[in-house]
């Protein structure tokens, strides 16, 4: 139903509401983000509002009023002061389609280096990336025959090899970088949305995102589920052991039963969550005494390095003088320098995860 908050011819909308950009959105190399929750701004913070003509907010995807705009087929847009044109790039856009007819978005014009950004309907068909080849002219990929009445989202990223076609979070279809810019002459120097030389799109349009970087399979599959890390991947644990367990994931030794994670990150954004489920009958040094637990210190007597050997997992040192005073804390280590104490002698403790004393020795430092 088209109704609510229609816009007047051209009405330029730069400050009423205000809308966050949600976590799961990719904000590294963002240059347009349009959710259309009661303007049309662009809050990415790069400037790029709209100029909008007979548009209509209406209710979105997730049924949330004044969050998504109406393109009537007569006439409605939006024109955008900026071409988007980068050697990568990614276009991301929610689309309800009343009808499978004219353009969804479209930046044309001669002096674009990288080729247009379009989606648009053609012969019964959705198309994506329409551009000129190499020795002629060719068409857009087809992504989906005949997308109407269903909310769907549509991306293509263009990298340094390759132009991937995305239908609903997934890659749908792949081409070699074998193209060259548009030689199509236009007079405008804007993109437009909801109308291009195929004609006005019917339907509804939201969340429209543009990127100077082709974002991974994980970041789409965030935008398209509106969740981040929605495809992190989660691996388990579980420990039995009557001693302190030293876990290698994150290399650190626990004492107590109990479950214990950590995130494991990913360069592209599909981390990884480990989850330990430990249960051990450790009780601290009513059953395993300092003594129990030994280890080797040397040269002993030293005058500056103490070297320490172990056949456990301990967290942290300390060593306390002759007073009962603590002249040195530090993480785990292999190597203590201990050139700058006074001679005397001294009591090297090794420590768990919770501060518990695990084994000691003396020393003496000459």
């Amino acid at each position: 139903m088209k109704n609510l908050f229609l816009i007047s011819n051209f009405l330029l909308l730069t400050s009423f509401g205000f809308s966050q950009i949600p976590n799961y959105v990719p904000t590294a190399g963002l240059k347009l983000y349009m959710p259309f929750n009661f303007n049309i701004n662009d809050e990415s913070g790069n400037g790029n509002n709209g100029t909008a003509s007979n548009t209509t907010f209406c209710l979105d995807r997730n049924l949330l009023p004044v969050s998504a705009l109406d393109f009537a087929p007569a006439s409605s847009q939006i024109l955008i002061n900026n071409l988007f044109d980068y050697s990568q790039k990614t276009v991301n856009l929610w689309i309800y389609a009343y009808s499978n007819t004219g353009g969804v978005i479209k930046s044309r014009h001669s002096s674009l280096l990288f080729g247009e950004n379009t989606i648009y309907f053609y012969s019964n068909s959705l198309r994506m990336g329409y551009t000129d080849t190499v020795g002629g002219v060719g068409g857009g990929t087809q992504v989906f025959s005949n997308p109407t009445n269903t909310w769907v989202m549509l991306t293509y990223t263009r990298s340094s090899d390759s132009i991937r076609y995305y239908l609903n979070g997934l890659q749908n279809r792949s081409s070699p970088i074998g193209f060259r810019a548009t030689t199509t002459s236009s007079s405008s120097l804007s993109t437009r949305i909801g109308s291009d030389g195929w004609g006005e799109f019917d339907g509804r349009i939201d969340d429209i995102g543009i990127w100077d970087r082709a974002l991974t399979n994980c970041e789409i599959s965030d935008l398209y589920n509106s969740q981040r890390g929605s495809l992190m991947t989660y691996f388990f644990d579980t420990i039995i052991t009557t001693n302190p367990y030293y876990w290698p994931v994150n290399n650190k030794t626990y004492f107590r039963t109990g479950i214990y994670k950590d995130t494991l990150v990913n360069s592209v954004g599909c981390d990884s969550i480990v989850t330990l489920n430990l249960t051990t009958d450790y009780v601290g040094l009513k059953k395993y005494s300092v003594q129990s637990m030994n280890f080797s210190i040397y040269p002993n007597p030293t005058n500056s390095k103490l070297n320490i050997e172990t056949d456990f997992h301990y967290s942290f040192i300390k060593i306390i003088n002759s007073i009962g005073q603590t002249v040195i804390e530090i993480d785990r280590s292999n190597l203590v320098d201990v050139s700058f104490l006074e001679t005397g002698n001294y009591i090297i403790q090794l420590l768990g995860e919770d501060n518990e004393v695990l084994s000691h020795q003396k020393f003496v430092k000459i």
